[in-house]
């Protein structure tokens, strides 16, 4: 009697182990991480990285930091920050290409934002970001609509 009791137990567990990858269409999944949190994980990344660049401006108002210690570690940290917007801007139009529209309406809206760049001069001077908060800018503007920074143009 023991014996059909631990065999029981045995069995109920080794089936509750295995339930998980038993179930259809969970495991692919499973060991991807989600394009959404990965994309929250790289905004908070990148905010940290801003914030970082704001006490190192502030420790070099206070005197606690050299104007090279900060120019060396601003750059640092700015080259972080940027790899991090590359890679959001990377998954965001892998995420809307899945998502993307039928390719007639693709073509069409191609063909409607050809005008406005040519208007607006090239696609590459077109948009500027501001240094402090990252939001995306005109490059006519001056100041950042955001936060309020002096935008700084290439």
């Amino acid at each position: 009697m023991e014996y059909i009791v631990i065999i029981g137990l045995l069995l109920a567990s080794a089936v509750y182990i295995i339930s998980p990858l038993l179930k259809p269409g969970q495991a692919d999944g499973a060991f991807a991480p989600k394009t959404d949190e990965m994309l929250a994980e790289l905004h908070f990344k990148k905010e940290g990285a801003y914030a970082t660049i704001r006490e190192l401006e502030f420790d070099l108002n206070m005197g606690k930091l050299s104007a090279e210690d900060y120019e060396t570690l601003k750059a640092q940290y700015m080259f972080e920050a940027v790899g991090y917007i590359k890679t959001i801007d990377e998954l965001q139009m892998n995420r809307n290409r899945q998502t993307s529209l039928p390719e007639k309406d693709l073509e069409k809206e191609i063909e409607q934002e050809i005008p406005a760049l040519r208007s607006t001069g090239s696609a590459k001077t077109a948009n500027v970001f501001c240094s402090q908060c990252g939001q995306r800018a005109s490059s006519s503007n001056h100041f950042c609509a955001k936060c309020g920074t002096k935008l700084i143009k290439p």
